[in-house]
């Protein structure tokens, strides 16, 4: 497994097919983890290659719609429940 709080990265990673994303995990005023499937451990090399910009995304509509449900879930995994959790 990968994650990474790093949105801008998690949504390169999807958008360019690098690692299938798994979930959102919570760290409650922290900054959630988004993680991913990474069965070759190679979350890291692929993470230096985006933050040096050796591997651009094929398409800036994919990142950004990637960008935007990856925003989405963030609010929706960290959400606190209204009237108590009732």
């Amino acid at each position: 497994m990968f994650s990474t709080h790093n949105l801008a990265l998690a949504a390169w990673l999807i958008a360019a097919k690098k690692l299938r994303f798994t979930h959102i995990e919570p760290h409650g005023s922290q900054p959630a983890d988004i993680c991913f499937d990474d069965p070759e451990n190679k979350g890291r090399d692929f993470e230096l290659a985006f933050i040096n910009g050796n591997d651009p995304v094929d398409s800036a509509r994919v990142y950004h719609l990637e960008l935007r449900a990856l925003r989405k879930r963030i609010q929706t995994a960290t959400a606190t429940p209204k009237n108590g959790g009732r």
